[in-house]
C-alpha cells in the first residue's frame, strides 16, 4: 500500500504545483475546470474559507504532489455544510488516496460542526457522466440531493428587446451607495432556494475587489418608490476565455424581490444581462439552474434562447455526532 503524506497548504509557494496537478486532471476528466495561479488564490481568499485549516495536499515519497483537498463552510446556517472538493493525479487514483482525503474531510466538518454545536453534512457536485466518482461517492455514503443544469446561448442569435413593467426604472449597480440594500434584495430573492446561506458584506466585497468585477455587469431593476426590486449579475472571466480562446460570459445572479415577483422582471434584467455581455464582445453567455428551481427560472431561460449541455448532481451525505 502507497504511503501518502499529508501537510497543510504552505502559501503561495504551492500554488504552481496545485494548478499543474489540476491541468493533469484535466487532461483525462475534460471538466473544463483548468485554472490559473491568480485564480487559485483567488478561491483560497474567498470568505469562509480557513487555508490553515480547510486545504489540505498530499504528496509520494518522492515528495511530488499527488492530491488536493479544499473545503469551505460557509459561517452561518441551521447547519455546518462542508462544500468539499478533490484533485488526484489520475496515475494514482483509486489506490486508497480517496479515502485518506475524505476522512480528512469529514475530521475537519466534525470539529467545526462540535464547536459551534451545530448538525452537520458533506457537500459535493459530480458532473452527470462521471460514472467512478459517482460511484465512490455512493460507497462513501452519499446520495443525489440536487441537479443543476448548466446552460448556454449563442449572443450572435437575436436577442429581445428589454421592456420594465410601467414605473420601473433600470441602472447600474453602484459600489458603496448600493451595497446594503444589494446583499438585503439577494438575500430576499433566494431565501427559500435551496442550500440558501445569507450573504454578507464581506461576502460582497469579495467579489467587489476580484480583478474581473466589471460593475456595468451588474444591473438593478427600481420599483416606482426607488426599492430594490430585482437584479441580474454577470461577469466574464477573461482569463478563462483567453486560455479556452472561447468568449463566453456568465449569468452569475437573477433574483427578484418576493414583493415584485411575476410582473417580467428577471425576463427584462436577463435580456438587458445578454445585451450587456454582447457589447462587451461576448459570443455566448452561460447559467447555471437548479433542476427544480420553484420560481419557473429553466422555463425563463429556455424562452430566452438557453439549451441545457451538461448536468451536475449535487450529493450529501449527513454526519452523525461523534
Amino acid at each position: 500500500m502507497p504511503i501518502f503524506q499529508p501537510r497543510p497548504y504552505g502559501g503561495e509557494a504551492d500554488l504552481p504545483s496545485i494548478v499543474a496537478l489540476i491541468d493533469a486532471c484535466e487532461d483525462v476528466d475534460k471538466l473544463d475546470r483548468r485554472t490559473s495561479i491568480e485564480e487559485l488564490r483567488g478561491e483560497i481568499e474567498a470568505p469562509g474559507v480557513d487555508p490553515e485549516r480547510d486545504l489540505r495536499l498530499w504528496h509520494d515519497q518522492t515528495g511530488r504532489l499527488i492530491g488536493w483537498g479544499q473545503l469551505a463552510i460557509p459561517e452561518h446556517g441551521e447547519t455546518v455544510d462542508g462544500r468539499f472538493w478533490m484533485r488526484i493525479d489520475p496515475a494514482v487514483r483509486n489506490n486508497g488516496l480517496e479515502s485518506e482525503i475524505m476522512a480528512w474531510v469529514e475530521r475537519r466538518v466534525r470539529e467545526v460542526a462540535q464547536r459551534r454545536q451545530k448538525p452537520a453534512q458533506l457537500l459535493t457536485g459530480a458532473r452527470d457522466d462521471q460514472g467512478d466518482r459517482l460511484q465512490l461517492l455512493d460507497q462513501w455514503g452519499f446520495t443525489p440531493t440536487r441537479y443543476f443544469f448548466t446552460m448556454r446561448r449563442s449572443l450572435e442569435l437575436p436577442i429581445e428587446q428589454s421592456q420594465l413593467p410601467p414605473g420601473f426604472t433600470m441602472r447600474q449597480f453602484q459600489p458603496g451607495p448600493d451595497d446594503e440594500e444589494w446583499i438585503e434584495l439577494g438575500n430576499l430573492a433566494f431565501r427559500e432556494h435551496w442550500n440558501h446561506h445569507d450573504s454578507t458584506g464581506q461576502d460582497l466585497q469579495y467579489e467587489l475587489t476580484a480583478p474581473h468585477f466589471r460593475p456595468d455587469l451588474y444591473q438593478l431593476a427600481l420599483a416606482p418608490d426607488g426599492t430594490f426590486a430585482a437584479y441580474c449579475q454577470c461577469e466574464i472571466m477573461q482569463e478563462q476565455n483567453e486560455r479556452s480562446r472561447r468568449a463566453e460570459g456568465f449569468v452569475l445572479g437573477l433574483g427578484t424581490h418576493p414583493r415584485f415577483r411575476k410582473l417580467g422582471l428577471g425576463r427584462a434584467l436577463l435580456l438587458n444581462g445578454l445585451q450587456q455581455l454582447k457589447a462587451a464582445g461576448m459570443t455566448t453567455a452561460l447559467i447555471s439552474v437548479d433542476a427544480e428551481n420553484a420560481s419557473g427560472a429553466l422555463k425563463l431561460y429556455e424562452s430566452a434562447g438557453f439549451r441545457t449541455f451538461e448536468t451536475w448532481i449535487m450529493l450529501h451525505k449527513p454526519l452523525q455526532p461523534t
